[in-house]
C-alpha cells in the first residue's frame, strides 16, 4: 500500500487509526495488486479510477490503444 495520499497535490500521510477507502489497481505487468488511497480532505470531493485521481463526478474514458483519459 502506498504510505502518501493518492492525490499528488496532498502531502497526507497514511494513518492506520483512520478508516480508509482503498482503490485497487491492478499491474498488469506483475499481476499483483497496488492500493491507493485518498485522505478525508481529498475523498470528498475527488474519486480514483484507473489509478487517476479525477473530481468527482468526472469520467474516465478508454481510448483503443488502452490509454485511460479523463473526460473533457
Amino acid at each position: 500500500m502506498v504510505a502518501r495520499c493518492a492525490n499528488p497535490e496532498c502531502e497526507g500521510l497514511l494513518d492506520y487509526l483512520e478508516p480508509l477507502k482503498l482503490y485497487p489497481l491492478e499491474l498488469r505487468s506483475s499481476g499483483s495488486t497496488l492500493f491507493l488511497w485518498l485522505c478525508d480532505d481529498c475523498a470528498a470531493v475527488m474519486d480514483v479510477e484507473d489509478g487517476m485521481v479525477l473530481p468527482l463526478g468526472a469520467e474516465v474514458r478508454h481510448h483503443p490503444a488502452g490509454n485511460p483519459r479523463a473526460a473533457c
